[in-house]
């Protein structure tokens, strides 16, 4: 169980919100909601933080955060596989087979991948991992709503094995199956009904 009281969210030193009481159980689904530019993705890196900070022992190293950001580059001289081979073990490349789209960005240079196709294995490297956190900021952005369904799929079946945060400024009906919804609504983390 990961429990934060008072924590202070900023960014470049300008007050986005105070967290008073929240408990996370060490596995589920949480999803964060809220409009752009309200600090959706500056909670989720103090909550990064907190973690590697006051939990690290329980967590250390098992912490995954992908930013909404991923540097897409494609200069990067890797092959779909080359790539994901840093983030996972080689026994997860069996499952990330079975989707037959994705097995095909394998054999890809990332050079001449999609933002969308990059963002896919972005996600396929945070969900194959052997982290037992992962916190994911806006994961979804590129791709596709066959992709969002699978991916979202997929991360809910880990959410019984895994802590699962994901932030979100997209509505997505999948993602109502969320042990948790949370959304941040004058400077406040709000819980909302769960909608299951």
């Amino acid at each position: 169980m990961i429990e934060i009281s008072d924590l202070e969210i900023k960014h470049s030193d300008i007050h986005l919100m105070k967290v008073e009481n929240l408990i996370i159980k060490e596995k589920g689904l949480y999803l964060i909601t809220g409009a752009n530019g309200i600090g959706k993705t500056s909670f989720l890196r103090s909550l990064a933080e907190h973690i590697n900070t006051c939990d690290k022992n329980k967590y250390s190293n098992k912490v995954s955060f992908m930013s909404a950001m991923a540097e897409y580059n494609n200069q990067i001289p890797l092959s779909g596989h080359d790539y994901l081979s840093l983030y996972i073990d080689k026994s997860q490349f069996e499952v990330i087979k079975k989707h037959s789209v994705l097995s095909a960005l394998l054999i890809k240079k990332i050079s001449h991948l999609s933002a969308g196709e990059f963002q896919s294995l972005t996600l396929a490297a945070q969900i194959y991992s052997n982290s037992k956190v992962l916190l994911l900021d806006e994961p979804f952005s590129h791709l596709s709503s066959h992709w969002i369904h699978i991916f979202i799929s997929e991360l809910i079946a880990l959410a019984h094995s895994k802590l699962i945060i994901i932030v979100s400024h997209q509505s997505i009906d999948e993602l109502s199956k969320a042990s948790e919804v949370f959304e941040i609504i004058d400077k406040k983390l709000i819980k909302r009904e769960n909608l299951k």
